[in-house]
């Protein structure tokens, strides 16, 4: 879990989804259930942009 939250905190304390993907090496489904208890942890937030052609999605670090 810490080493998930230092690299966003590494990135400005906000990480696309798709570069922390990259970051962390893991499998999507194991991301996103890894992700869904931080969130329920709330040390991080979730920022969804959408355009017309496409979505982004954001985790933000809240806190220290």
């Amino acid at each position: 879990m810490d080493k998930m939250l230092n690299l966003i905190s590494d990135n400005g304390r906000i990480v696309e989804r798709s570069k922390l993907l990259r970051y962390t090496h893991m499998l999507k489904r194991d991301f996103d259930n890894f992700i869904d208890t931080l969130i329920e942890r709330q040390p991080i937030a979730v920022r969804i942009e959408k355009t017309k052609t496409k979505s982004a999605v954001y985790y933000k670090k809240i806190g220290n």
